[in-house]
């Protein structure tokens, strides 16, 4: 799986009730669209967070990406690499 690293150890995360993602205050994305399919309200995933030591937070570019938004954080020992673009 592919996704973008839009949060790091000490970054304070929020999903709100209007469906925005903030990491430190600065919107990274917006959207819940899978919740139905988890068979949760989108309520179930509003809140806020303070990363911490070794938690990341990655997305997609997508409003219909299945993303931290859902999972929650990814631990340090959970990541295999990094991936770049090839031209």
């Amino acid at each position: 799986m592919v996704k973008i690293l839009t949060g790091m150890p000490g970054d304070k995360v929020e999903i709100n009730d209007k469906w925005k993602i903030t990491v430190n205050g600065d919107v990274v994305g917006e959207g819940l669209q899978l919740a139905g399919k988890l068979h949760l309200p989108e309520s179930h995933f509003y809140g806020k967070t303070t990363l911490k030591e070794n938690n990341y937070w990655f997305m997609g570019k997508s409003p219909f990406s299945f993303d931290s938004r859902y999972w929650g954080t990814v631990k340090n020992d959970q990541i295999i690499g990094r991936a770049y673009p090839l031209f």
